[in-house]
């Protein structure tokens, strides 16, 4: 074997063995955060008699809340390589189903490694909860993950608030918004806005990432952004900072323009703004296009209680215009 081969299999070898051990790193970290989590929800979360035991891998059924959308290919194969190596280390949490099934409450990137990998079996930790406590205990296992992307936490925070406060997506949008507005303008709540605050403050504190008015004002607009800016974001392919900037380029084309040169020549925040900055926007729509505009995104407005009430007194105020 020549130098040359015995230097490149060595190298590869380095390299192996560094991913090797980040990712028994990650395993070891997400085994801290199941026992914090533990500590977090232990008053609500009781443990099957059998909490500890082995079972057949394709008994286990994925949660179909699941937050995470989008896994990096690159993170999940080094994450199956460490299995391979090191086996298979701490235990899924999963809930019993019926015909001898297990519903997974927390741990899907080990679960998809753990199928690649071509595992068996698997330890599991059954634990003795509802359909709501498995929702929220999967919900927040997600959200403290650093790598989840500004979509996917956005996203699962909501449903996360939607579950705590038993209303829809919608209200809890409507309910934050109304939150922010009366701490602002100093106005005191009512006594059911002042539970669904404590609650939604108690979220907060607990999935300790983002305060709910920094929520509010930063991560809520990203649902509005174009779906082309939406995937690179889930992808992980753009910075938040960078899609906020190209998310204000209205023009279509110019957009996905700016958005391509960002991700293939990795600009840098200030790059991305000065081009933004260069952009000129194409002529200004007439009264009737912008109609149209609103018209269309409509439906999903009305939606909202409070915006309905505001458009119901807006259309009365139209009728008596054109009537005139």
């Amino acid at each position: 074997m020549g130098k040359a081969t015995r230097n490149a299999d060595f190298f590869s070898l380095s390299q192996q063995t560094a991913e090797l051990e980040s990712a028994q790193e990650r395993i070891a970290e997400l085994e801290a955060f199941n026992q914090q989590l533990q500590t977090l929800v232990g008053t609500q979360v009781s443990s099957h008699a059998k909490n500890a035991i082995t079972v057949p891998i394709t008994s286990i059924v994925r949660d179909p809340e699941q937050a995470r959308r989008w896994f990096d290919p690159e993170e999940q194969a080094k994450l199956t390589a460490a299995m391979r190596e090191f086996g298979f280390r701490g235990r899924l949490w999963v809930r019993a189903l019926p015909d001898s099934k297990y519903q997974l409450v927390a741990g899907e990137r080990r679960l998809r490694s753990a199928l690649a990998a071509e595992f068996t079996e698997v330890p599991v930790e059954i634990l003795d909860i509802d359909d709501d406590l498995a929702i929220v205990l999967s919900l927040l296992e997600n959200l403290q993950r650093v790598d989840l992307n500004p979509i996917e936490e956005t996203q699962g925070i909501l449903r996360l608030l939607s579950r705590r406060l038993q209303c829809s997506v919608a209200e809890v949008t409507s309910l934050l918004y109304r939150m922010k507005n009366q701490q602002q303008r100093q106005e005191e709540p009512t006594l059911e806005e002042s539970q669904a605050f404590a609650t939604i403050n108690q979220v907060f504190e607990t999935i300790g990432r983002i305060s709910w008015m920094s929520f509010i004002t930063m991560r809520l607009p990203l649902l509005n952004f174009p779906q082309e800016i939406l995937d690179a974001l889930q992808q992980g392919q753009i910075e938040y900072t960078k899609a906020t900037i190209i998310a204000r380029v209205k023009d279509e084309q110019p957009r996905l323009q700016l958005l391509q040169d960002t991700i293939a020549n990795n600009l840098s925040l200030s790059e991305v703004k000065l081009r933004a900055k260069e952009i000129k926007p194409s002529r200004i729509p007439s009264l009737q296009e912008e109609f149209k505009q609103v018209i269309k995104a409509l439906p999903k407005a009305l939606k909202d209680p409070r915006k309905a009430k505001a458009a119901q007194a807006l259309l009365e105020k139209l009728k008596q215009l054109v009537d005139e």
